[in-house]
């Protein structure tokens, strides 16, 4: 489930419909994070929550730059490898896990998105949650700014 930020395949922007349904988690994790993130410039538009879910190898195609992770519950596995060095270009399939990082998510933990990742299968019940900013947001997400701002995220200038 995403909140705020989200673009459509047909071009359109808006708050997603769970911050909009729900604003009063949005704001607390937002609150929340904004406490913890150890880097008091990071800005960003959006937060996805993952139930249950292990990602398979990918690179995210709309992510403006670092992205933010915690994982919560009870569970084992479910680190995240990383590939920092990822060139950008080709199949995330040749990549090598000996060239990784492998974060422990159970920590507040950066990556960039933009690079190859995946997330390590876990048994138990385990939440994520990453915090990016869109990549399209400084082009489009302008008439979204107040109600994105209201929702407690800290947007890129």
């Amino acid at each position: 489930m995403t909140f705020g930020y989200t673009t459509e395949l047909t071009g359109g922007e808006h708050i997603s419909r769970h911050a909009q349904r729900y604003p009063s988690v949005t704001q607390l994790v937002n609150r929340c994070f904004k406490g913890a993130v150890p880097d008091s410039n990071y800005r960003w538009t959006s937060f996805t929550l993952n139930d249950g879910f292990a990602s398979t190898r990918h690179r995210d195609a709309n992510n403006a730059g670092p992205s933010y992770v915690v994982t919560i519950g009870n569970f084992g596995g479910g680190e995240l490898f990383a590939w920092d060095d990822d060139p950008g270009t080709g199949s995330v399939d040749a990549l090598e896990y000996k060239d990784c990082r492998l974060i422990n998510a159970r920590h507040l933990s950066r990556f960039d998105g933009r690079k190859a990742h995946e997330g390590r299968q876990f048994v138990g019940d385990r939440l994520s949650i990453i915090w990016y900013a869109g990549g399209d947001f400084c082009e489009k997400g302008r008439a979204l700014m107040q109600g994105l701002t209201e929702l407690g995220f800290m947007l890129p200038p």
